[in-house]
């Protein structure tokens, strides 16, 4: 069993530290060199989990005390980046902002967007509120979480997030989204920030339609 562990976080560590068009298989047909060639991209399927989730407190935007817990009977999607950041977190960003904006009706209401820093050193609650404006965040099911070294390291460590600091402050960490459905089950990962921000939605409204 904990070899099988070992290798599935393996495999989400290798597709998320992958260069940024390196998330896809491009498979192309080649015709004559006067021809158009086509090329088709193909997306991993999200992992399926099945397992609780578990709980965590941490402090949002507003410098406010939340937990995981706190959104029992509601879709979480959850994610992990940090806002100096310049290249894979502002990918995870824009997915959250999609989805954010195909769920507009039901977010804050059903469905719930969590993107808890990695680097909670420069993180701070104020940092991460002027971030979220930033982006168009929906204060009301968006919300930005930060805490201790040892709060964000203790929920890094339980959802297999594994990260590496250089001495320039840049942070190379696995790229994972998690979906956690009403009962508090994590039910799906997907790796890496090539995903489609639709297959997201489509598991999210799958869970949505369960009652």
């Amino acid at each position: 069993m904990k070899i099988y562990i070992t290798i599935i976080i393996s495999i989400f560590a290798f597709y998320s530290l992958l260069p940024a068009d390196a998330g896809t298989d491009q498979s192309t047909h080649k015709g004559d060199s006067d021809k158009k060639q086509d090329t088709v991209q193909i997306f991993p399927e999200p992992f399926r989990v099945n397992k609780p989730a578990p709980d965590f407190t941490l402090i949002n935007q507003d410098g406010k005390r939340t937990g995981l817990k706190d959104f029992r009977g509601k879709i979480v999607i959850m994610n992990f980046i940090y806002t100096s950041c310049g290249e894979t977190c502002p990918a995870l960003i824009t997915k959250f902002r999609d989805i954010q904006k195909a769920m507009k009706d039901k977010i804050g209401k059903e469905v719930i967007l969590l993107s808890i820093t990695i680097d909670p050193e420069r993180d701070t609650p104020k940092v991460l509120k002027e971030y979220a404006k930033t982006h168009g965040a929906n204060p009301k099911g968006w919300l930005f979480l930060t805490g201790t070294r040892k709060e964000i390291d203790k929920v890094l460590n339980t959802y297999r997030i594994i990260y590496e600091k250089d001495q320039k402050g840049n942070i190379g960490h696995v790229n994972m989204t998690i979906l956690i459905d009403k009962q508090g089950v994590e039910t799906y990962n997907f790796g890496g920030f090539n995903y489609p921000a639709k297959q997201v939605i489509s598991k999210t409204k799958e869970l949505l339609a369960k009652k």
